[in-house]
């Protein structure tokens, strides 16, 4: 929802494009709340579209914390609640089973795109040329060895031996990236095949980093970021980075004005819908 006069963001215009294909059983009426990653803002524009009356809420959580007060305030007026993004957890899906559902991107399988950009390198990402490719992730929290081993996959499935040396976790920020990854580059040296960095914050972060330890991504050493943003597609093509992962805006936004119309059409909701993302490579 929004109360300011900035320029509507991607999601914005893909939600109202996907309610535009199904207006003749939707609500043609949307709110947009701007709540600048504010929790008690977000609070508070809950709170407003309850008084206003509205059909159905979709929301990207700021804080999952806040998830169970905001699913109970929309449970008691019985009205849809589409989580975007974020996941609440099964658990509080699971409390407003049949007119809750989450829609956001499949994490596991974008850990196994990220490795697929690795094996479709020309020397399946052993830059080094020691017949094993070698990487290091840079995540903002501590990653399961289930996503791991997803980034691996798609490089095993070329029958190149590969392995994780280590799984840093550093602060969002790029300054911080840049410090974890220096670090990461100072210990494995040129053992050190492929960084995959999960943030545009950290990518970015580790782009500095290599630079500035005279490496340069495609020539000795390869940098993968798992999230996509003006920033990367410039370093991208400026070859500071291999190739990154966006957000399927259009399919999120298509899927969430699905759920709004079997919801109000009484038909039960799934749980979940997974939006598999994109490649993003240079051109």
């Amino acid at each position: 929802n929004r109360e300011d006069a900035k320029a509507e963001t991607l999601v914005e215009i893909e939600l109202k494009a996907a309610f535009a294909e199904l207006a003749d059983t939707l609500p043609t009426e949307l709110s947009f709340y701007n709540v600048s990653k504010d929790q008690a803002a977000q609070n508070t524009a809950v709170d407003t579209m309850l008084k206003e009356s509205c059909a159905a809420v979709i929301i990207e959580l700021v804080d999952i914390a806040a998830a169970q007060p905001i699913m109970e305030k929309l449970q008691a007026a019985g009205l849809p609640l589409i989580y975007i993004e974020n996941d609440p957890g099964d658990e509080i899906l699971n409390a407003y089973a049949d007119k809750s559902t989450y829609i956001g991107p499949d994490i596991q399988k974008n850990y196994v795109l990220q490795g697929e950009i690795v094996a479709s390198l020309p020397n399946t990402g052993n830059i080094n040329g020691d017949d094993q490719v070698s990487a290091a992730i840079l995540s903002v929290s501590e990653l399961s060895i289930e996503n791991q081993n997803a980034l691996l996959s798609a490089v095993a499935a070329k029958g190149v031996r590969a392995e994780i040396l280590e799984a840093a976790v550093s602060e969002n920020d790029r300054e911080k990236g840049k410090e974890a990854a220096a670090r990461l580059l100072k210990r494995y040296g040129d053992g050190l095949d492929v960084v995959f960095a999960e943030s545009e914050a950290l990518a970015l972060g580790a782009a500095d980093a290599i630079s500035a330890a005279g490496r340069e991504n495609g020539v000795n050493i390869y940098l993968i970021s798992g999230e996509d943003s003006q920033a990367v597609r410039n370093f991208i093509n400026d070859t500071l980075i291999e190739g990154s992962l966006w957000d399927d805006v259009e399919a999120r936004a298509k899927a969430a004005a699905e759920s709004v119309k079997k919801a109000l059409k009484g038909e039960s909701l799934g749980l979940k819908t997974l939006i598999t993302n994109k490649l993003a490579m240079k051109g």
